[in-house]
């Protein structure tokens, strides 16, 4: 990866911190949505629950960004064709993250596309929101290879 390349694709620092406020936005929507609809019982109760569950895969697939992403100018493309992630590669990134946690950053040092464990289970690459589509196309037509 060139020096070029290097600056499209966005720090580990960056990535954390739009975790974070993902994580924030979740449990806040989650909150709010619990005291919001508990006039509605177990129902509302089951809702609530499932709001960061359904957060980070839904504005992935429907906007390549989730708000912190979007806070941070960041997007995540699929690695092969430069476009959103589709929803099964949404949630396979989303169910991998939920999984490993935290761990899951720690390719992101041996990656030269700076790939999380969930970004190579589902193919996805996080890139910065102003990339030109010539920049997406040559980041992700080329070779994905780990750093030597």
């Amino acid at each position: 990866m060139n020096r070029h390349e290097f600056a499209l694709i966005p720090a580990l620092p960056r990535r954390l911190e739009a975790a974070a406020l993902d994580l924030a936005i979740g449990f806040g929507l989650m909150f709010s949505a619990i005291f919001g609809l508990r006039g509605l019982g177990p129902v509302g109760l089951i809702f609530a629950l499932f709001i960061p569950v359904i957060y980070e895969p839904t504005l992935t697939a429907l906007h390549g960004r989730t708000l912190g992403h979007r806070l941070l100018g960041l997007r995540v493309v699929n690695q092969t064709t430069g476009a959103h992630p589709g929803p099964g590669q949404s949630i396979l990134r989303f169910l991998v993250k939920l999984y490993l946690g935290w761990i899951t950053f720690l390719t992101v040092f041996g990656d030269t596309r700076q790939r999380a464990i969930h970004d190579l289970a589902s193919s996805t690459l996080v890139v910065e929101d102003d990339i030109t589509p010539d920049e997406l196309e040559a980041l992700t037509s080329a070779p994905a290879r780990a750093a030597r």
